[in-house]
Parts: structure tokens; C-alpha cells; sequence
């Protein structure tokens, strides 16, 4: 069995095997479809990549067909992760390990005011986003039980939602976005499901078309505009994908 990495299991995971937690009845080979799916059908690379990112124990690991092991959190938020990365497979596990590590840097939310989305903060251990605004609206989206540490907390969190809420599907804006320049970021945009059926809220203030944008950096990030950026996308349509995953139920 693998060794758990407790820096990127959801604090309430934390000192728990997580083979005895799993999210659904899918296994590493339907993560390695998905990845494979996110790729053009590119397998080599994925069959590489998942076995160098297993072997240094970020995939939950054992037993064959009907007995493979079932994925848990944390085995949804490394597969997101190797579904972005560009690293060659034999240094996909250290820049997969440094992207989930990274950590929360801000969190942007528009409201559905018309006053477009509001930055906050929440570098540093001090500083913490408000649990509500001062309407009494929750100020993170659903999917995410407790302001995210890192982004491998944030993932795992995604992915607890939608094995605990499989009908709670994700919404056509959502994505997941990974730009590297001299360091990796990465940015997660979540859609409250009432967005769809917008509305510049109440006259007593209340809005529930709330919009979220989580950005993840690397401490100490100094910015040089002459490297070379790339940028790499999940749109709705692939995480919808990995959503159903992280829903399905035996039988």
C-alpha cells in the first residue's frame, strides 16, 4: 500500500487510510480513461504518467479487477492534475506533488449584482474569508465544505461534493486552468447552480447567483515577463466527466 501524504488530504482525512475512504466504485483505471480522454486518446503518455505518479504513492494503489482499489479524494484531485500538466511522465510526480501543493492565494466571488467579482485575500495563516457576506450568503461555493488550504484540498473537496451530491452537477462556466511562467498557478472557477437563471437579485439584497474564483500560487512567486507562458484548460464538459466518476455507485 502506498504511503499517505497527509499534506494533501482534507483535514478532516487526515490520519485515515484512504483505501477505506473511497468516493465511488470507480478505480484508477476509469481515472486513467479520463486522463486518457482529457489527452486526444494520447496512451502512452497517460500509462507512463500514472505509473511514475503511482509509484511515488499519489495514486491510492492495489488489488486487480473486480478487487482494484477505489479512488478516494485525493486520487480525483492528482488525477485533475495530471490532466494539466505538460511535464515529461518522468518528472510528472515532482511537478504534480509542487502543483497540489500549492497554496490558496485569493479568493475573487461575484455576488450577481452587477458589480462583477470582488477579490479577498486569504494569504498567510491570519488571514481567513469572511463565512458570509453581510447578507447572510455563504461566501464559498458548495462544493468546497471549508476554505481550502491548498489546491490538492480544494480538488478533494470538488470531488467529495459530487460523490456525497452526484445530482449537483457542474455548471457549463466552470473550469480548472493551470498557467506556468517561472512557477505554476492555477485557477478554479465555480458557478452556483442558480447562475444559470441569472438575475441582478431581490430587492432586499438577496443573491444567490454567486460566482467564485480560487487562485493557487507558490510562496514566494516573483513574476518574469520574458519566460515563455503556458496555459492548459478543463473545461465543464471534462469535469462533468469526472464528476459522474466521483458519483457513481456500485451496480
Amino acid at each position: 500500500m502506498n504511503a499517505l501524504n497527509q499534506n494533501f488530504i482534507p483535514k478532516g482525512l487526515r490520519g485515515r487510510n484512504r483505501n477505506a475512504i473511497p468516493l465511488s466504485m470507480a478505480t484508477l483505471r476509469d481515472l486513467s480513461d479520463w486522463i486518457e480522454g482529457t489527452l486526444g486518446g494520447d496512451a502512452p503518455r497517460v500509462n507512463s504518467l500514472v505509473k511514475l505518479v503511482r509509484r511515488e504513492g499519489l495514486f491510492s494503489s492495489g488489488g486487480r479487477g473486480r478487487n482494484a482499489t477505489r479512488m478516494a479524494p485525493q486520487d480525483f484531485a492528482t488525477a485533475i492534475v495530471c490532466a494539466l500538466t505538460t511535464a515529461a511522465p518522468t518528472k510528472a510526480a515532482e511537478e504534480v506533488r509542487r502543483i497540489l501543493a500549492l497554496r490558496t492565494f485569493s479568493v475573487s466571488v461575484d455576488p450577481g449584482d452587477g458589480g462583477g467579482f470582488r477579490d479577498f485575500s486569504v494569504w498567510g495563516e491570519s488571514r481567513k474569508l469572511p463565512a458570509t457576506d453581510p447578507d447572510g450568503n455563504r461566501m464559498l461555493p458548495p462544493e468546497l465544505a471549508d476554505c481550502p488550504a491548498t489546491l490538492g484540498d480544494a480538488l478533494a473537496m470538488w470531488a467529495e461534493h459530487f460523490a456525497e451530491n452526484p445530482a449537483s452537477g457542474v455548471m457549463d462556466w466552470d473550469e480548472i486552468s493551470l498557467r506556468i511562467a517561472c512557477a505554476p498557478q492555477v485557477e478554479l472557477q465555480l458557478f452556483n447552480p442558480d447562475w444559470q437563471n441569472h438575475r441582478w437579485g431581490t430587492e432586499e439584497g438577496d443573491y444567490r447567483a454567486y460566482a467564485w474564483k480560487l487562485r493557487f500560487e507558490a510562496e514566494g512567486l516573483n513574476y518574469d515577463p520574458m519566460l515563455r507562458e503556458t496555459v492548459t484548460k478543463l473545461s465543464a464538459h471534462v469535469l462533468r466527466a469526472l464528476a459522474d466518476l466521483a458519483g457513481a455507485a456500485d451496480g
